[in-house]
């Protein structure tokens, strides 16, 4: 359980991270450098009978980006719960662009070695396949990520923050004290630790015992 919050908490971290200094870091130039990248590789392979159907959803995953980016610049400036309501989406939405972009290269370089008819084929023509289904499968996320920077902040923030132990507010007919569910949920936390240190050590101890 604990590992899940790590993974949580550092994602969060680097996605507000991404939108607030690394986007606009330079006028945005790392993004426009790397947007063009994308876009060239886009149209050196549009017309390859393997590798079209590829960047084309590249290039449609790339104006998902683009469209994000550019809601972002319009509307985190004057409301910054924008930028953190959108900046997780937004992470994603590059992730995807970018293991596009990897799995072209992958698709270009397996195509190669399986024209010149050299190294294991079964393994390229197997990269190709895994291609394939990146692009058809997962890289059409990208517009659901999109449609979440979009949504912005208000419906995220709409609650307000003593709501979130609403329903754990009232016990056996008693209201309680929604100040004290952050002590309850601790005091949670501290039995389930030291239940698993329990546990260990008596699987420990239980080791020496068979030695």
């Amino acid at each position: 359980a604990r590992i899940a919050m790590i993974y949580e908490g550092t994602n969060g971290s680097q996605a507000r991270d991404l939108v607030g200094r690394k986007l606009p870091a330079n006028g945005g130039r790392a993004l426009r450098t790397y947007s063009k990248i994308v876009s060239e590789f886009i149209a050196a392979h549009a017309n390859d009978e393997t590798l079209g159907p590829m960047v084309a959803a590249l290039g449609r995953a790339a104006k998902d980006l683009a469209a994000a980016t550019g809601w972002l610049l319009r509307n985190a400036l004057m409301k910054p719960d924008n930028a953190g309501a959108a900046a997780v989406p937004y992470l994603h939405l590059m992730a995807l662009v970018m293991f596009g972009h990897m799995w072209g290269q992958i698709a270009v370089a397996a195509q190669a070695a399986l024209a010149r008819g050299e190294g294991d084929q079964a393994f390229y023509a197997n990269k190709l396949v895994t291609a394939r289904y990146f692009f058809s499968h997962m890289l059409p996320e990208t517009a659901v990520h999109r449609a979440r920077v979009a949504a912005g902040a208000d419906n995220l923030m709409a609650l307000a923050a003593d709501a979130f132990c609403a329903g754990s507010a009232r016990r056996d007919g008693v209201v309680a004290d929604p100040a004290q569910e952050p002590r309850r949920a601790l005091r949670g936390l501290r039995t389930a630790a030291g239940a698993r240190h329990a546990v260990v050590g008596t699987r420990r101890r239980a080791g020496r015992a068979g030695e």
